[in-house]
């Protein structure tokens, strides 16, 4: 059985680091103006670190094979994701992501987890037993290659293969 390994790239990282650099030359602009004033330009240096960083940990989606689960995270930083063991996936088939689902990682109501760098196709893994502090019961991993990544899976939880990608 091959190893699966697939990062997917994104676009939002660039205009975020954008917004962050922006913020940074206001600020560097104003303090070499009117002097530094922590009440004023500390809260925007703060803002324009938060972006900078938040571009550095969301450049890139890497889904990858760990042996006994699947590793869902967002890279070069890898701060943010998640990890599913292969032995609580009950179901996996190819999905589409709707725009109020939106992109990046986050929780929905009635145990639902979605995490997606771009586009909106992604493969849905529904887990035998919730897992986790959240009990996340449902994960929407958006990806370039549903097909690809729906068989992998499907092959290492023993599902038939052959069924449609859902797409």
């Amino acid at each position: 059985m091959a190893a699966y390994d697939h990062t997917q790239r994104g676009p939002w990282h660039v205009l975020t680091a954008g917004l962050g650099a922006v913020l940074l030359l206001r600020v560097a602009r104003s303090a070499a103006r009117e002097g530094w004033e922590p009440r004023a330009h500390l809260p925007l240096l703060l803002a324009a670190a938060a972006l900078l960083a938040l571009a550095a940990m969301t450049a890139r989606l890497r889904v990858r094979d760990e042996g006994d689960g699947l590793s869902v995270r967002f890279c070069p930083l890898p701060l943010l994701g998640t990890k599913v063991p292969y032995e609580s996936i009950e179901s996996v088939e190819c999905c589409r992501i709707s725009l109020l689902d939106g992109w990046g990682m986050h929780g929905w109501p009635g145990g639902r987890l979605v995490i997606n760098i771009w586009g909106f196709d992604a493969v849905r893994l529904d887990l035998r037993r919730p897992r986790g502090l959240l009990r996340f019961r449902t994960y929407l991993i958006g990806t370039d290659e549903p097909g690809a990544l729906m068989g992998f899976l499907r092959e290492r939880t023993g599902q038939d293969a052959t069924d449609e990608t859902g797409l």
